[in-house]
């Protein structure tokens, strides 16, 4: 099966007014930043790392008012949108402070650094800061085929680990039985309509270099059937139409409308987040991703 790039930059395109064209709190931080961080994503997707308009200059002008609020967002997040912010010459000062406390932390750190701070210092090295790197090491994983038995929350852990170890897919992953049974659950969480397993399966796919898969195209294709007319992804349905205001069904769909373009901006191009420059091999340079 075949994902047509076009189609994946159709998407993103309509992905990327939605979130543009939405009102969020610009006081709730989280938000802003899981916004941001999925614009980021689609300017990736679409090779315009120097996009902007006046809603998007609107956006990142106005930091979030409230420092605290950064505290619950995830370190990942955080890391990725400042270093999108900097290499657009804007500085928000109590994120700045946040991922600077981050660099400290760790140096300060008077033990072995764990393997899954390897991304955290992975992106911090890329923000310009002087960090120590985890040792790097052989690292177990689960048997792959002992996944058909594990429970949803054991697989989200799992790929959550395959990020943070592999930094996104920067550091080579070996173990062929894992390269085997995932692309096959991104399938089955997308038989489940589960949107958000289909996603979190499909980048840890992209992370250990199976994202070209026919199982992970398929899954890809099924992701991309979920956008909506308007460009949000997640399913309709009485929240979405009674019961609820405008923002209220726009944050409903903010999580997995972000989850999607990630999960798109990954199988495009892993470790994207990393600013690399080079394609993975699996893109031919036609239409259409092999």
């Amino acid at each position: 099966m075949w994902v047509e790039r076009k189609r994946i930059h159709h998407s993103a395109r309509s992905a990327r007014r939605w979130l543009l064209n939405r009102k969020i709190l610009a006081q709730d931080a989280k938000q802003q930043l899981q916004r941001l961080f999925g614009i980021f994503a689609v300017n990736d997707i679409l090779e315009e790392p120097n996009y902007a308009d006046r809603s998007l200059t609107h956006l990142i002008t106005r930091p979030p008012s409230r420092a605290e609020s950064y505290i619950d967002a995830d370190p990942i997040l955080v890391l990725a949108v400042y270093r999108w912010l900097r290499s657009h010459g804007v500085k928000w000062p109590d994120l700045d402070k946040l991922v600077e406390s981050y660099a400290a932390t760790i140096n300060d750190m008077s033990f072995s650094l764990d393997h899954e701070l390897t991304f955290p210092c992975t992106l911090l090295r890329k923000c310009g800061f002087d960090v120590r790197m985890p040792a790097r090491e052989n690292l177990y994983f689960p048997s792959g085929f002992s996944l058909i038995a594990a429970t949803r929350e054991e697989i989200f852990e799992l790929c959550r680990l395959l990020m943070v170890s592999t930094a996104c897919g920067d550091h080579p992953f070996l173990d062929d039985e894992l390269r085997i049974v995932l692309p096959g659950l991104a399938v089955d969480y997308a038989c489940a309509s589960d949107f958000e397993g289909a996603c979190t399966v499909l980048r840890a796919c992209a992370y250990i270099g199976v994202g070209e898969t026919t199982a992970c195209r398929w899954a890809a294709e099924w992701i991309l059937d979920q956008q909506q007319a308007d460009g949000r992804f997640g399913f309709s349905g009485p929240g979405m139409t009674g019961g609820c205001d405008e923002t209220e069904r726009w944050l409903m769909c903010l999580v997995p409308t972000v989850s999607a373009v990630w999960s798109l901006a990954e199988l495009c191009r892993p470790a994207f987040m990393l600013g690399k420059t080079m394609h993975p091999a699996s893109y031919n340079g036609d239409d259409s991703l092999s």
